[in-house]
């Protein structure tokens, strides 16, 4: 029989197993760490793009907020206020006479346009129904105490431009009214009064 003596001392042999282990576990780290940087690097992109959008918003509201609003505000109240004075230094009361005229009209007419063309003329262009309420309501101006001379100055036919052709045309009258200041005047203080 033979006796196989080895003198060199065994070399102990290393467990591949745990360097195995603790590799697959560095490996995972690693992957965890590069996915969890991906997915940080994904999340601020998207929070920089939300914060872009938000102010590309708020400017925009800005921009409609100053379009909305008026340029000078200061200037209309101002403007306003010198109407009001001019109007209420006007030595007529203008409703009196608008109700006046609008009790002559009764329901037959409309006011288009009413100008006062100085202290005691007024230029009224009225819409008609009928060309016979027109001379109604020029009767009924000549029998009102408010106004002293009253002068038709034009009639005019107007079509109504409709799909439909059964539609009865409109009258423009045009009158010039001369105002009697004095009965104005006194309707006034009466109304006031009342």
């Amino acid at each position: 029989m033979l006796v196989d003596i080895n003198l060199l001392p065994q070399k102990k042999q290393r467990n591949s197993h745990l360097f195995i282990a603790i590799g697959l576990v560095f490996v995972i780290f690693i992957l965890i760490i590069t996915a969890g940087g991906f997915w940080l690097n994904e999340q601020l992109k998207i929070e920089e793009r939300l914060k872009n959008q938000l102010a590309q918003i708020q400017e925009l509201r800005q921009v409609r907020e100053q379009q909305n609003q008026p340029a000078e505000p200061a200037a209309p109240t101002k403007q306003y206020e010198e109407i009001v004075q001019t109007l209420a230094a006007y030595p007529l009361p203008t409703v009196s006479l608008m109700n006046e005229i609008s009790s002559l009209l009764q329901d037959k007419g409309s006011v288009l346009q009413f100008d006062y063309s100085n202290s005691s003329q007024i230029h009224l262009a009225a819409e008609f129904y009928a060309s016979r309420e027109v001379a109604f309501f020029l009767d009924r101006l000549k029998s009102s105490s408010f106004f002293s001379n009253v002068i038709l100055n034009e009639i005019e036919t107007v079509q109504l431009s409709s799909g439909s052709t059964n539609v009865l045309p409109r009258y423009h009258a045009d009158f010039q009214l001369t105002i009697d200041v004095s009965e104005v005047q006194k309707a006034t203080q009466e109304l006031n009064g009342q």
